[in-house]
Parts: C-alpha cells; structure tokens; sequence
C-alpha cells in the first residue's frame, strides 16, 4: 500500500447549507409539537389549534421529526459509502456499499484536473472535482469535496485553474 495523501467523503452538510438548516428546523418544530402535546392544558392546546386534540398534536410532531430525520439520512448515507483517495501511484473513487464501483487512474492517465465552486462553496471550502484522462468529456466527477484544491496541489503539473462560478 502506497502513502494515502488525501482521503475524503462528501460533505452533505456543506453541500445543503440552507435545506440542511431548514430540515434541522422542521425536525425542531416537531419536538416542540411534541412538548407542547404532553405539556399544554388540554383545553389551552384546543383553543390554539383549532380543536385538535393533544395526541394529534404530539402525532403531527412525531412525524414532522421522522420526516426530516428520513430527509437527512437520504443525503447523508449515501455520501458515507463514497470515498476518494489519492496516493502515490494516483487516484481511486469508491461508491456503494452492497454494489460497490470502484475507479482508479494512475497519476500519469489524468490529464486536466479542474475545480468547480459556486460562491457558497468557496465560502464553506467544498467543490466539485472534473478529472479528464483522454477525451474531452471527464471520466470521472466527484460532488461536495471538502478542501477540493488540495487534490490540485497533489497532483502537481496536472491541474487546470480553479472555476468559480
């Protein structure tokens, strides 16, 4: 095994920043749904939701939490099955966990590297990563690379300028 030079997973958080943050309150509100079915007087929890009773409250918190908690782990366990690394000999991309794809170039088959960042990204240090081996096409590109301009570091003579959109 060669020297691991950088080792990353996609970064779901910094990749969703504001759908991140709106799912985290909607999962909020939701326990607050909750607390306010278990503690409200009864006849107070009417008068503010229009007659609903106490445990349709708490359900309607309940599955407001599982919502957003169903939301987060569609993007975020995928993206713990993805892997890039960079070594020595070149790069290798891992993907899935059942059915796994596995793509490795060695450091000569990469051509062009380039960086896509839109303003957000450049702001929380994530980007997208093009790899061109011999056609104008990339043959491979990797999503919400934390520190995405330390592979262009890595893989010297080989990158193009960085892109900010």
């Amino acid at each position: 095994m060669s020297d691991l030079f950088y080792e990353a997973h996609p970064q779901i958080f910094r990749m969703r920043p504001l759908s991140s943050l709106s799912v985290f309150v909607i999962m909020f509100a939701g326990l607050l749904f909750v607390g306010a079915g278990r503690v409200a007087a009864p006849g107070v929890l009417e008068g503010l939701t229009g007659g609903m009773r106490p445990e349709t409250v708490q359900f309607i918190g309940i599955l407001l939490f599982f919502l957003g908690a169903a939301r987060l782990y569609v993007w975020y366990a995928p993206a713990r099955f993805e892997c890039i690394l960079v070594t020595a000999e070149g790069l290798s991309w891992r993907q899935g966990f059942m059915n796994r794809q596995v793509v490795t170039m060695d450091r000569e088959e990469v051509r062009d590297l380039r960086v896509d960042q839109t303003r957000l990204q450049r702001l929380l240090d994530v980007g997208d990563i093009s790899i061109y081996t011999d056609s104008d096409k990339p043959a491979l590109v990797v999503r919400g690379l934390p520190c995405p301009e330390r592979i262009l570091t890595l893989i010297p003579g080989q990158a193009t300028t960085p892109a900010a959109t």
